[in-house]
């Protein structure tokens, strides 16, 4: 079953951050080796506030079995109230375009514990969900599988 057509993850790395540290949560995100599946970490670099210079990184899944082995994992860490939350936020997390958007608290997973926030102080997560046909109400049932308490998210990285 296909769950979603593409993963983004980005974090933004701030000067006085330990970038080391953001580097492996960002690849503790993932169930597998981004190398050894051929996935590039990209990075970019931008001037922020006060001349700064902030690295971007970012990954993006486009393969259906990293995309629901991410995704799997992904809600498993979350745990039940993760889950719950997400599903009570559908609405408000997918936009027009059909991208459900989560973050997890960058100080929080750096100490390896996965927690939702609205703060902009986090790893950010974009799903473009496959939905079909392409409209609001089949793209947030296709979320509520995504989300599905487990069931749906692991059947599919199965197949």
């Amino acid at each position: 079953m296909k769950l979603a057509h593409l993963v983004r993850v980005t974090v933004f790395v701030k000067p006085e951050e330990d970038d080391v540290a953001v580097w492996q949560a960002l690849l503790g995100l993932f169930p597998f080796d981004l190398a050894a599946q051929k996935i590039a970490v990209s990075q970019k670099t931008v001037i922020g506030f006060e001349e700064k210079k902030i690295r971007i990184l970012t990954v993006e899944l486009s393969r259906q079995k990293n995309i629901n082995d991410f995704l799997a994992a992904l809600m498993e860490r979350l745990g039940e109230d993760g889950r719950r939350l997400l599903l009570s936020q559908a609405e408000s997390r997918l936009d027009e375009g059909n991208h459900f958007f989560l973050r997890l608290l960058k100080p929080a997973l750096l100490r390896g514990e996965y927690q939702l926030t609205d703060a902009g102080d986090c790893y950010h997560i974009k799903i473009s969900v496959a939905a079909y046909p392409g409209t609001r109400e089949q793209a947030l049932e296709s979320v509520k599988g995504i989300v599905g308490l487990g069931s749906g998210v692991a059947a599919a990285s199965s197949v």
